[in-house]
């Protein structure tokens, strides 16, 4: 895998769980936690080392929860992003369409 190094990138992480529960509460419905947000950074610490390019490079993250019983895992996608898309102030973002 042949990265460059100083430029930035989108981080993607699609998660399958083996389940997701939803929970009947006074509340409401509600999944049980499978909190996706708290492994983020474990995994963005490991691709930087896997990679050999510091987290620091990542200015979009992208995550999903899935859930599939007999197939659980993750799938881990870096590329690079136009450098027109960072350190934009407010106004500038406003001004681009989200998607690159």
């Amino acid at each position: 895998m042949q990265l460059k190094t100083n430029v930035p990138y989108q981080l993607s992480l699609t998660v399958f769980f083996d389940k997701i529960e939803l929970k009947k509460s006074e509340k409401g419905n509600r999944y049980v936690v499978r909190d996706l947000s708290n492994v983020v950074k474990l995994i963005e610490d490991t691709v930087a080392e896997a990679v050999g390019i510091g987290d620091e490079h990542n200015f979009r993250l992208v995550l999903e929860k899935h859930c599939d019983p007999e197939n659980p895992g993750m799938y881990v996608d870096l590329v690079q992003i136009s450098e027109d898309r960072v350190g934009l102030t407010k106004k500038e973002y406003d001004g681009h369409s989200v998607a690159t």
